[in-house]
C-alpha cells in the first residue's frame, strides 16, 4: 500500500514537473520562431515602403510589380541576353521587384544602357556593331535606335541598293516568296479581259 502510494505521489510530481516545464521550452521556441517571423515582416514591410509603381528608364515606363529581368526586357533594345547581362553586372537579383530597387542601382543600370563599353559588355550582346560612320561597337536604345533604324533605310533607299529598291516599293526584303503572300496594294488582284459577245 505504501509503495503503491509512493509510486502514485512520484508519478503525479512528475507530471505537474512536466506540465510546468514544456510550455517555458515551447514559449522559448515561439518566442525565436517570432523573433525570425519579425525580421520578414520588417523586411517586406520595409520593401513595401520604398516599392515604386513606375520605373522610368529608357524612355519606358516599367511596372514595379515585374522582376528586374522581365522589366528590362520591355525596353526598345534591350533583349533577354542584354537584360541578363546587365543583372550580372549589376549585382541585382533577376528575380527582384524593380520597384524594389534603390536609386543607386536605378542610376546604374541606366549607365550601363548608355555607356556598356565602359563595364566591358561584349562586342556581340550589342545591337549596333561598326557603325557606318563611326567604325565603333554602340548599343541603342528607345527612340536612338529608331532613328538609326529609319536613316539606315533612307541610306539604301538614296544609294538604290536592292533592299533599297524593295522598300521602296514596298515589296518584302529578305528574299521571301510574293506568289501567295504580300499581296497588298495597287497590284492587287488579277484582271481579266472581257468576253466580247458571239456574232
Amino acid at each position: 500500500m505504501i509503495v503503491i502510494t509512493f509510486i502514485c505521489f512520484y508519478s503525479f510530481n512528475y507530471l505537474i514537473a512536466q506540465a510546468f516545464l514544456i510550455p517555458k521550452h515551447q514559449t522559448l521556441r515561439a518566442r525565436q520562431n517570432t523573433s525570425f517571423l519579425n525580421t520578414i515582416f520588417t523586411k517586406m514591410t520595409m520593401e513595401e515602403n520604398t516599392h515604386k509603381d513606375l520605373i522610368r528608364l529608357g524612355d519606358a515606363d516599367l511596372l514595379g510589380h515585374q522582376n528586374t529581368y522581365k522589366a528590362l526586357r520591355k525596353i526598345k533594345g534591350v533583349g533577354f541576353s542584354f537584360a541578363n547581362a546587365i543583372c550580372n553586372i549589376a549585382n541585382i537579383p533577376k528575380n527582384k521587384k524593380i520597384g524594389t530597387l534603390s536609386d543607386e542601382d536605378v542610376k546604374k543600370i541606366e549607365d550601363i544602357l548608355k555607356n556598356p563599353q565602359n563595364y566591358n559588355i561584349k562586342p556581340f550582346l550589342l545591337n549596333r556593331r561598326k557603325d557606318r560612320e563611326t567604325g565603333q561597337d554602340a548599343h541603342l536604345i528607345a527612340s536612338n535606335l529608331k532613328m538609326a533604324v529609319e536613316f539606315d533605310i533612307k541610306m539604301m533607299k538614296m544609294i538604290k541598293s536592292y533592299k533599297g529598291v524593295r522598300h521602296a516599293i514596298g515589296q518584302p526584303v529578305r528574299g521571301q516568296r510574293t506568289k501567295a503572300h504580300f499581296r497588298k496594294g495597287s497590284s492587287l488582284g488579277v484582271i481579266k479581259k472581257k468576253i466580247l459577245p458571239a456574232k
